[in-house]
């Protein structure tokens, strides 16, 4: 347990330095509980599970993260590569992954176009 106790406490500190509002995102993007529309939809509070950016497939953190066209230039600028898989977002540093959160203004809380429709 040495090892990983060391990584442990560390994404405990920076998790703990967050403000409320980046902790909420970044933890719901790590485990899928937050405004996308899949989500949403398995809450009834949307009738669609799909991306209302592409269509292309469900709005879920990793359709988000690493698929979905609308974000792929910004998925570069933040990321290097315009797709990411899904062993590729399981090493992605938390700290990139909340610039593309904040970039991308899914997870916003005045961003109503994941709720009204």
């Amino acid at each position: 347990m040495g090892q990983w106790m060391g990584l442990i406490m560390s994404k405990t500190v920076w998790l703990l330095n967050l403000g409320r509002r980046a902790l909420k995102q970044i933890v719901g993007i790590l485990t899928g509980h937050c405004r996308l529309r899949r989500h949403l939809h398995l809450m009834v509070i949307e009738e669609s599970p799909l991306c209302p950016e592409c269509g292309e497939g469900e709005d879920t953190p990793i359709h988000l993260l690493g698929h979905c066209i609308a974000f792929g230039r910004l998925r570069h600028k933040v990321f290097g590569t315009g797709e990411l898989q899904g062993e590729e977002m399981g090493s992605l540093p938390w700290t990139k992954i909340l610039t593309f959160i904040r970039a991308s203004g899914k997870l916003e809380e005045g961003n109503r176009r994941n709720v009204d429709r």
